[in-house]
Parts: C-alpha cells; structure tokens; sequence
C-alpha cells in the first residue's frame, strides 16, 4: 500500500519576497527546507488559492474568466445546488486612506449570526425594487443570484484583504451597476445601530461589501478529479467534494493523524494557517505557523515511508515535488529565501 500526498500550502513563499527584503536575519525552517533539498521545482501556472485549487481539481473558470467559487462554496454550505450564476457578496470593513482603502474580511473583524441577519434584511429591503436578494448561508459567506456567469469579474477576496482595493473593483459589462451596489451599501450600513454598537465596543464595523467568484456551475455537469479525498476545513473544498463526488474531511491536525485514517490513495491536502497573516503583514504569527507546519507535517513527512511521493504547492505559481528515489547528493540545504529569487530560471 502507497499513498501520494499533495499539500497546498496558501501563504507559503510570496510572502517571502517581501519580508526577505525587510528583515536581514530572515528565519530558517529546518524542516520544509530539507524537504526541498531533495524536490524538483516547477511553475503551476496558477496563481491565487481560487486558481490553485481549482485547477488541481480540474474544474474549469466561468466565461467571464473569473473563478466559480459562489456556485461551489454555496454548494458546500447548504448541499443544495442552485441552477444559474451566483456571487459572493461577502461582508467586509473597508478603512479609507489619502487616495485608498483597505479591505478587513469577516474572518477578521468577526460577525454574530444576529448581526449577519440584520445586515442582510437591510440589503434586501433596500435593493428590493433591483430584483436583488442576499442570502447569509453563514455569518462571513454571503451569496446573491447574478444575470450571467460573464456580467461581472471580481477581484477574490483573499487577493483583496489586507491591500488597497481601489485599484481591484470589480471588471465585467456590468461592471458600473455592481460598483454602485457597493457603494449604496458601504452607505446603508454606515449608519446602522449594529455598526454604531460595534465601533462603541472598540470593534471594526461592517461598513461594506466585496464583490467576487462570480459564475455558474459548468454545465457539462461534475468531472472527474485525480484525487481519492481532499482535506481543507474551507466550505470551498466541501463544494468541490460534492460537485465531483469525491470525499472530503476536515483538514487533519498533522499528517499522523492523517494516516491514522488512510495509508493508501491520492489525497489533496489544505493547509491554510498562514494566508491571513500573509495577507495582513503579521510576520511573527506567520512564522509561528510557519514553524508549527514544520512539526506537524514537513518534519515528519521527511521520514514517513507509507508516503512514495509528495508535492509541495504554494498559491503563487510553485510546486516542488519529489518521489522516494528522487536525489542531488552534491547540493546543499538553503534557506527559504533562495525559492523566491522570481519565476525565472528555475531550478533543477
């Protein structure tokens, strides 16, 4: 019996590139870096945790280019598929700057379930007479029925938080209708009591929405993915599974526990612990995840036999990937920062 093991690890090395060139004493990770030692690198063509993740399931993007997640995550949510385009339309806080504004998702400012409800009974009172209807399938998740798969192209929220977001408005022919959507709301929410309660408390208010993941189920109906089950605690992975009928899980703890479950089989693995603080700039937590990942998964997957070949995917266009014969006796370990030197001249 042999297993594969596929890890898509969001937040891994573009990162990097940038703290590289803040911090001299860049931290070592003993760990992934002698796992790398013994991979062959390569470009995916993808770029984004979307993209990623759902090229590895060989689901294709929507016709405007966009990336299906609404249909998908909704799917995962509530285990009802819904024929026609969905999109996200996910609560957020948006904090204005000199000429920018920066985008805070739920998983940041936190939202009750009380206050998802009301929020969203405002929207639909308001934009009612629009043909328009919000639907909070969860506090941070929120979907909305749109035309067509090709009107509108978002920018996906985790590409959005932590960044100035003027410049990543939603594209599409029905671009202008949708950005006034999003304006009337960042002003209908402004003044409400939850908002007013919020800020009171020392808390982000949730003074906008953000548009993405537009597109429809494709109608060529589930295809088939190269995976025996996926791992990820995302309702996007959840989606995924029941689209394609392939099983999914909770992501495990370490891969001990993993294979205290499974010795056999292709599995995709999420692990997820590092995007938001990526994302946000906080880079002690992210090497404190960082560091924790080395414990639980790439220290022990050096030396775990049950596993013949494994992948290393980060959601910035690399792969590194190796199998129990692969070997460069003559290099040397290097430290983290020498896989982020850029997409050219990979090396061997």
């Amino acid at each position: 019996m042999s297993l594969t093991l596929h890890l898509l690890v969001s937040g891994l090395l573009e990162p990097v590139r940038v703290w590289a060139k803040d911090y001299r004493e860049f931290p070592r990770f003993d760990e992934l870096e002698a796992l790398l030692l013994r991979a062959r690198e390569a470009s995916t063509g993808s770029v984004g945790y979307e993209h990623s993740l759902l090229e590895l399931c060989e689901i294709r993007r929507s016709e405007s280019g966009d990336v299906p997640t609404a249909p998908l995550r909704r799917f995962g949510i509530t285990g009802t598929f819904d024929e026609g385009a969905l999109a996200c339309l996910d609560p957020v806080c948006l904090r204005a700057d000199i000429g920018s504004a920066y985008l805070h998702d739920a998983g940041r400012i936190g939202i009750s379930r009380d206050e998802a409800d009301a929020l969203v009974r405002c929207f639909n009172d308001h934009f009612a007479d629009r043909g328009l209807h919000l639907d909070a399938d969860l506090p941070h998740a929120w979907h909305l029925r749109v035309g067509s798969p090709d009107e509108i192209a978002g920018c996906p929220i985790r590409e959005a938080r932590g960044r100035d977001v003027t410049q990543r408005l939603p594209e599409g022919r029905r671009a202008a209708f949708w950005h006034g959507v999003m304006n009337e709301t960042q002003m209908l929410f402004h003044g409400l009591p939850q908002n007013q309660e919020r800020e009171a408390a020392g808390r982000m208010p949730v003074n906008g929405v953000w548009l993405h993941g537009a597109g429809a189920l494709p109608e060529a109906g589930p295809q088939a993915t190269p995976w025996s089950r996926i791992w990820g605690d995302d309702p996007l992975v959840a989606g995924i599974g029941l689209w394609t009928g392939v099983p999914t899980g909770q992501c495990p703890d370490s891969l001990n526990e993993m294979l205290e479950t499974t010795d056999c089989g292709r599995h995709l693995v999420i692990l997820d612990e590092m995007s938001a603080h990526a994302d946000y700039d906080e880079f002690p937590a992210w090497v404190d995840a960082m560091r924790a990942l080395g414990r639980r998964w790439f220290g022990p997957l050096a030396g775990e036999r049950r596993v013949k070949n494994w992948v290393i995917q980060d959601d910035g266009g690399r792969r590194f990937e190796s199998g129990r014969g692969l070997r460069w006796p003559w290099r040397r370990v290097r430290p983290l920062v020498y896989y982020c030197r850029g997409n050219d001249g990979l090396r061997p």
